[in-house]
């Protein structure tokens, strides 16, 4: 058993295993969830890891980061499917995290796959207030309501 030798590159391939699996499954809103579940990857790579395998503990990670995040992604797509789950809106960090998360690619890949359900929990950033609604009838172009998304998303509206 060895320790994690090089922790700022194992956070690197739990970053993009969460990312693509969020992607996969169409969770952008639990990147958070899929993160935390990548490190107990790490700890069960930790636990099996040999040195005398000559392999660098973060490509030996790899294989056990992605099953910890594949396995919770499964298990929350299962959740949401059944008609007994509520489903309840993420907290707003988590999808202001995958705002900023994912790029201009990622996001259109991601809507090009959504239903009208699985974008509510984005109305809680982009929700217009009163002052851009009014501005928006008279022809004024308010930037408040913008200024609250990442750039990667307020590209697609302008």
């Amino acid at each position: 058993m060895g320790s994690v030798p090089d922790y700022q590159e194992v956070t690197r391939r739990i970053e993009i295993v969460a990312k693509q699996v969020a992607i996969e499954f169409r969770l952008p809103w639990r990147l958070p969830d899929l993160r935390k579940h990548g490190w107990y990857g790490v700890s069960w790579a930790n636990h099996t890891y040999d040195q005398r395998l000559c392999l660098p503990f973060p490509q030996y990670a790899w294989r056990y980061i992605r099953d910890a995040v594949r396995r919770r992604a499964e298990l929350i797509s299962t959740e949401e499917d059944t008609e007994s789950a509520k489903k309840t809106p993420p907290p707003e960090g988590w999808v202001r995290d995958a705002l900023e998360t994912f790029s201009k690619k990622e996001w259109i890949l991601l809507i090009k796959n959504f239903g009208r359900e699985d974008l509510d929990p984005s109305a809680i950033i982009w929700t217009p207030t009163e002052k851009s609604l009014s501005e928006a009838q008279t022809g004024k172009r308010s930037t408040r309501a913008y200024s609250r998304m990442p750039s990667s998303v307020t590209s697609f509206c302008y």
